[in-house]
């Protein structure tokens, strides 16, 4: 596994450019399996804003930024001063005492006179970002136990197309039922995620909450659970099937 704080933002960027600078192959792979540090670009969403970001994907290894953990949390907490590592940790309470704080355009230069201050300030990174995926990595790894995807593809999919749907397809093919096609014949036709109404605007007093779980599998469920019930020849009873809790679901 390789995790650290925003992998994708510095960390890669940095070592792919002095690999190719000291042209060295940056062989970061399991061995017997590709050893090339690959890359793509996808979509992704935090809060309101939408962006292409570039992954990055080792062969057998799980790849973790614990910033996007942290970015999910303040999505719904909205108290956190800034993402920047050091910050995020003393609001969480990680930061030791004798926590060595330094510049970015000083490394270098304190290396050159104090490289054991370096280490220790390194160190320090290491243990807050340990601890900051203690806190807040626990979901998305017992997650990974239950949908048939990666730790770290669980770690950055959003709760309906990166665990439900997976959820579902396993199912399906449990049931060796084909998957089913969109209900229109319109080749156009594209799945669009859940409906959203905006009912009013303004300061709603008093406020309450409603689990998301609690929609899906419950509320969110016509005739004998099933979305569309009887009517929809195609899910054979496979939503009940893809969201028991009475068993392991890998």
């Amino acid at each position: 596994m390789v995790e650290n704080y925003n992998l994708a933002g510095f960390d890669f960027p940095f070592l792919e450019y002095r690999a190719a600078a000291l042209k060295v192959p940056l062989r970061l792979g399991r061995a017997g399996g590709p050893p090339l540090l690959a890359s793509y670009e996808e979509g992704r969403s935090a809060g309101p804003y939408r962006f292409r970001q570039r992954r990055f994907h080792i062969a057998g290894r799980e790849v973790i930024d614990t910033l996007e953990a942290v970015q999910r949390y303040d999505f719904a907490a909205r108290v956190l001063p800034s993402y920047r590592l050091k910050e995020v940790a003393r609001h969480f309470g990680l930061a030791a005492p004798d926590r060595v704080y330094l510049e970015g355009s000083r490394v270098y230069e304190t290396y050159c006179t104090h490289p054991d201050l370096v280490r220790h300030y390194a160190l320090d990174d290491v243990h807050e970002v340990d601890g900051l995926s203690r806190r807040l990595m626990g979901a998305a790894f017992a997650l990974a136990g239950m949908a048939p995807r990666s730790y770290g593809r669980v770690a950055a999919a959003g709760p309906a197309m990166g665990i439900l749907e997976p959820l579902l397809v396993r199912a399906y093919l449990r049931a060796g039922t084909a998957l089913p096609q969109p209900l229109t014949p319109d080749a156009s036709w594209r799945h669009e995620g859940g409906a959203t109404y905006l009912l009013a605007e303004g300061v709603a007093e008093p406020q309450s909450r409603c689990p998301q779980g609690t929609c899906r599998f419950d509320g969110g469920q016509p005739a004998r659970g099933d979305p569309g019930g009887d009517e929809n020849p195609h899910q054979r009873g496979l939503w009940l099937h893809g969201s028991r809790h009475d068993g392991p679901l890998c």
